[in-house]
């Protein structure tokens, strides 16, 4: 079975919208009350965004990540311990980041890391993103962080590794229990069609 990728999840929004299929969150989120929503999705990165010509949110500055995620990347040395549970041991299946914070429930839960023999001496870098909940306004932002976070990983793991072994990059998995698209931007959604 073939996995989904952005163009699938922007289909299925667009569903949601023109189904009329609007629920509301019972408060005023940043982002609005109203919207559409797709489930436990998964789907391949096939491209940096999920919608095109629709506009930043106005609450993300453009340091919004590094003060937010940043601190929690950082915190107990979570990066350094992931790359070295893989250049330690690269069949391992424990190097996670985890995302969390006792201040702010973040949207990002956890970072998987794997390598995935493909052949002797090849290896793919699979990176899962986890989140709870995501905009489909804001993964374009989200993306950007988790690719930047993503090729750091990449070099530091191809530096690190021996010489004999191939390192191979790989399209970043996203897996989100609730994605949104909010009714303010319903209008650009449709006016796209």
């Amino acid at each position: 079975m073939r996995m989904l990728n952005n163009n699938d999840v922007r289909s299925l929004l667009i569903q949601e919208v023109c189904g009329h299929n609007i629920k509301d969150c019972g408060y005023d989120c940043m982002n609005g009350r109203r919207y559409v929503e797709i489930r436990n999705v998964v789907f391949e990165c096939t491209e940096d965004c999920i919608f095109r010509n629709i506009g930043k949110l106005p609450y993300l500055d453009d340091d919004w990540y590094e003060k937010n995620y940043d601190p929690i990347l950082l915190k107990d040395n979570q990066l350094q311990k992931c790359i070295d549970k893989l250049i330690e041991n690269p069949n391992t299946r424990q190097a996670v980041i985890i995302m969390s914070s006792t201040d702010n429930l973040q949207c990002t839960m956890y970072i998987h890391v794997s390598l995935i023999k493909q052949k002797v001496n090849t290896y793919e870098l699979e990176y899962s993103v986890h989140m709870r909940s995501n905009d489909s306004v804001e993964f374009r932002s989200d993306y950007q962080w988790h690719i930047n976070l993503y090729n750091n990983i990449y070099y530091a793991l191809k530096t690190a590794l021996t010489c004999n072994i191939i390192l191979v990059k790989k399209n970043i998995i996203w897996c989100v229990d609730s994605l949104q698209l909010y009714e303010q931007y319903f209008p650009d959604v449709v006016k796209s069609l």
